[in-house]
């Protein structure tokens, strides 16, 4: 496949989320649907590529195995293997790990494709709130697909196994609001309030797990 002519993308995932991605795929006449639940096997089979971004559903194997792994995507708002799931922004910040955002092959297992790109994300302004930072994660994430979606959509980057040195816990949207609501304002409490915290709870559970 070399031409954006034949691509044909089902993209998984909220609307307004994606509304940048989804304008550049308008701007650059690539065809695309968007929806946020689990399509039906016999409604992908005109689709070259699908890919998943805030998209909280697990996508069947049936449904994988119809697209080349190299075009079968998830944005997702952390430096993989750090933090993986769901609402998992505020654990990469809480423990001593790379801070960025990644691309990768789209698994049935979350998480866990190899890795197509990745980016870190200074983090300079320790004013932020977790719901600000949340948003400047996930916006950081499109721009990282933005930036690179010639080059993803075909299929030029050749992917790389997660960085086996390091080893993290799968952590649910349940999770993350436990430990939010444990904080002072839960969504509203700004970075540089929860350092003690986050000292605490790394020697607690000891994220990284070194060989």
């Amino acid at each position: 496949m070399s031409t954006f002519k034949e691509i044909n993308i089902l993209l998984l995932g909220p609307k307004k989320r994606n509304e940048e991605i989804c304008k550049k795929f308008h701007e650059n006449n690539i065809n695309y649907s968007i929806t946020e639940k689990i399509p039906d096997i016999s409604e992908i089979e005109n689709y070259s590529h699908l890919i998943t971004s805030g998209f909280h559903l697990r996508v069947p194997e049936l449904i994988l195995r119809k697209f080349p792994r190299i075009n079968r995507l998830n944005l997702h708002a952390t430096f993989l293997p750090f933090g993986k799931g769901i609402g998992t922004a505020l654990f990469a910040l809480i423990y001593p790990v790379t801070i960025g955002s990644s691309i990768h092959i789209l698994e049935e297992k979350f998480d866990s494709g190899e890795i197509i790109l990745q980016e870190e994300m200074n983090l300079i302004n320790l004013d932020l709130t977790q719901r600000e930072l949340y948003e400047l994660w996930i916006n950081h994430t499109n721009n990282l697909f933005l930036k690179n979606f010639k080059s993803i959509l075909l299929g030029q980057h050749k992917p790389k196994p997660h960085n086996k040195k390091f080893r993290s816990i799968y952590l649910s949207r349940d999770d993350s609001e436990i430990f939010l609501s444990l904080f002072p304002n839960s969504w509203d409490t700004k970075i540089n309030e929860i350092k003690d915290m986050s000292l605490l709870i790394s020697l607690r559970y000891a994220y990284i797990l070194t060989d």
